[in-house]
């Protein structure tokens, strides 16, 4: 906190940031525990950054084609103290917790006051982000990322440096969840348009994203040109999305898609098991013994409660929001509309399960809560209005 004194402000910042974190380490010792609730937390990742950290050689070894993004960190982490269980949920804990801040700032600084708070503290205690935080997979760093990235972008850039820190977070999105490289484009689009109020300038700012995007990329891609043979500037994973293009690189090397981790068949888009906005699942789930995902009934309240909440409940408080904030041409609340349809439609063409909702969550949340904080904002300004007329 800069050694500054402990304002109103910061002391709400920590005690979001403290609930959060404490929820996510009381979940992990109790719940995340229970076999039957997580089958086996030590991931696939957990395993490679375990191998990394032990110091076998990763950078020039054909270690994983998959994203190295989290791997990396994991293995920062135990290089320090140790291939433990805990440091790993500690991370995420920490990650999970630092979301809810970024959430706040968000809401109280760029859509209307209580939103942030109100929407920080229910990110904050969102069972589904909970438990997948007890979990050393991606997803945390990923809703992360994400949510900083529009914390930016929500915000009038005033300074070039706002594209060199977008492409940083972009570049490193991508070397976590390769998907993301099919919104780069719409970025690009949209700061092509919306940046700032001149074109010429915008035209700069976007020429200045990509080019960081590409040269925090590229030694990946050289590392990816020595090691596979292929000059790919993000994990070799991504050739999952690239549609045409991938036989090109089956091709050159066939064994590369076996290598990829949970070779399962995608998803069927628009699917009720896998679809994005689910409220209720409407049939069985089989579960997948080779992942230790237990089957599921089709009521089972994990599921459905938790969807409800999460889904039903803002559904239509967001619609108020997405509408409201186009009325007012609110630049936050458009750019978070804009981020809730690119991932949903993005997410739909490829499939979605329950953790690929995660990043488009804290999105929901926000314009959810603008919607509500606006329609009780307007019922004030009438009862006012009404009380001086009488």
């Amino acid at each position: 906190m800069n050694g500054g004194p402990l304002t109103p402000d910061r002391r709400t910042l920590l005690s979001i940031f403290a609930i959060a974190f404490g929820l996510r380490v009381l979940y992990a010792a109790v719940i995340g525990s229970d076999p039957d609730v997580i089958a086996n937390p030590l991931s696939y990742q957990h395993q490679v950054a375990s191998m990394i950290a032990a110091g076998s050689p990763w950078l020039g070894a054909p270690v994983t084609p998959n994203a190295p993004g989290y791997i990396l960190v994991l293995a920062l982490v135990y290089s320090i103290a140790g291939s433990h269980l805990w440091l790993g949920l500690l991370l995420n804990a920490f990650l999970g917790a630092t979301t809810t801040v970024f959430l706040y700032r968000i809401g109280e600084r760029r859509l209307a006051p209580g939103v942030g708070l109100l929407a920080a503290v229910w990110l904050g205690i969102t069972v589904h982000q909970i438990h997948f935080a007890s979990v050393l997979g991606r997803y945390v760093l990923v809703v992360f990322l994400w949510v900083w990235i529009f914390h930016i972008i929500t915000q009038h850039f005033s300074r070039m440096r706002a594209a060199v820190w977008l492409g940083i977070l972009v570049a490193v999105l991508l070397h976590v969840e390769p998907m993301f490289m099919l919104l780069v484009p719409v970025f690009a689009l949209g700061f092509l348009a919306f940046a700032t109020r001149h074109r010429l300038l915008n035209v700069q700012f976007t020429l200045l994203f990509v080019s960081t995007v590409l040269m925090v990329s590229l030694p990946w891609a050289i590392r990816n040109a020595l090691v596979y043979r292929e000059p790919i500037p993000i994990a070799l994973e991504a050739i999952q999305y690239t549609g045409p293009f991938t036989g090109v690189f089956v091709q050159k090397n066939p064994e590369m898609l076996q290598e990829l981790q949970g070779p399962h068949p995608r998803p069927t888009p628009w699917h009720n098991t896998v679809e994005l906005w689910r409220v209720v699942r409407l049939t069985d789930s089989p579960g997948d013994a080779a992942r230790g995902v237990a089957p599921q009934s089709a009521w089972s309240l994990r599921h459905n409660l938790i969807s409800l909440v999460n889904y039903g409940l803002l559904l239509p408080f967001l619609v108020t929001g997405v509408v409201i904030g186009w009325r007012r041409r609110n630049r936050a609340a458009l750019a978070l509309t804009m981020g809730v349809a690119g991932y949903w439609l993005l997410r739909a063409v490829y499939g979605a399960n329950e953790s690929a909702r995660l990043p488009v969550e804290p999105l929901i949340i926000l314009l959810a809560f603008y919607g509500a904080a606006s329609i009780l904002a307007r019922r004030r300004r009438n009862r006012t209005a009404g009380v001086d007329s009488t």
